[in-house]
């Protein structure tokens, strides 16, 4: 009952700001414009924000895990170039096949990880998920960049791929909130209020126009292409890294952040980033809305299991 309880207060949460988000754009309370631009602010001066906070108020000593690190890297790049080798066998559209590799191994770790993290550890402890995030989020980035780029015939251009990272607002928030966190500066008590309770609006809001900008529109026809997809980024993948961390001895809020960076829904930027280079975009936004909400259900089994097991 306690496992149970501790997946369904996880899941749960997610679950009922991306219903409502749902729900506002369809009485049109909220239109699809309103929420991207909203989607925008939201990436580039509210997660800065909870990334700063993260960082701020942890023991970045204890939130430092080179192993996790390494282990991390590792399986996205292993995934990654497997992927680019196999795929191309089965799918032969090279627009197609961009997304649907893109989508085995990009997640949504930055949103879910936090919001799964919070629940079930306590938003005091969201030190190692900021860290990772740091690592992670530009490390994803790259990857599908050169995914999209290599079956649209394009040239990767490390020079941009570099720019972006600097650029990129979840950085300069870890970046400022490692900062702070070492060096002796004092924050008023009104800027630190002021900074926890932005950061406590994000995930909620982020997760709102998430469920909002979900679209399930002319699904059958790509249908031989999202059961696969799905089985792969929400089963095999989660399940195959999640085995390997704990034979690598990886518990607790660590073999956590392992099951949301590889079980996570794909990205929302999947669906931008395939528009503009060339990718099947329709088949992009299928994907992240379809794996969004069986994540959900998945989400809740891996947490139920791995704490009845104690692993987590």
């Amino acid at each position: 009952m306690n496992s149970f309880l501790t997946a369904l207060n996880a899941v749960m949460p997610m679950f009922l700001y991306m219903s409502f988000g749902y729900i506002i754009k369809s009485v049109n309370i909220a239109d699809e414009e309103f929420l991207r631009r909203l989607n925008v602010v939201i990436f580039k001066a509210f997660f800065p924000i909870l990334m700063f906070n993260n960082i701020y108020q942890t023991n970045i000593g204890k939130s430092i895990n080179v192993k996790l690190f390494i282990f991390s890297l590792l399986v996205l790049i292993f995934l990654s170039i497997v992927s680019m080798l196999i795929v191309p066998k089965f799918i032969k559209e090279n627009p197609v096949r961009g997304v649907f590799i893109q989508s085995i191994f990009r997640s949504n770790f930055v949103l879910f990880g936090t919001a799964l993290a919070s629940s079930v550890y306590g938003s005091e402890n969201l030190g190692v998920v900021s860290v990772v995030t740091a690592v992670v989020a530009p490390t994803l980035n790259i990857l599908a960049v050169i995914v999209l780029e290599t079956f649209r015939g394009g040239e990767v251009k490390i020079k941009n791929i570099i720019t972006a990272i600097c650029k990129n607002p979840l950085i300069i928030g870890v970046v400022a909130g490692i900062v702070y966190n070492v060096l002796p500066i004092t924050t008023p008590d009104f800027l630190q209020k002021s900074i926890k309770d932005l950061a406590s609006i994000t995930t909620p809001l982020a997760l709102l126009v998430l469920g909002g900008t979900l679209k399930f529109s002319s699904i059958s026809k790509n249908v031989k292409f999202i059961v696969p997809s799905v089985f792969l980024k929400l089963i095999a993948v989660p399940t195959a890294t999640v085995v390997l961390g704990i034979l690598l001895g990886f518990t607790g809020i660590e073999l956590f952040t392992i099951l949301v960076l590889f079980g996570s829904p794909c990205a929302a930027a999947s669906y931008a980033m395939a528009q503009s280079m060339g990718g099947d975009f329709e088949l992009a936004g299928q994907l992240v809305a379809i794996t969004t909400v069986i994540s959900i259900f998945t989400m809740f089994i891996f947490i139920f299991v791995l704490n009845s097991m104690s692993f987590i």
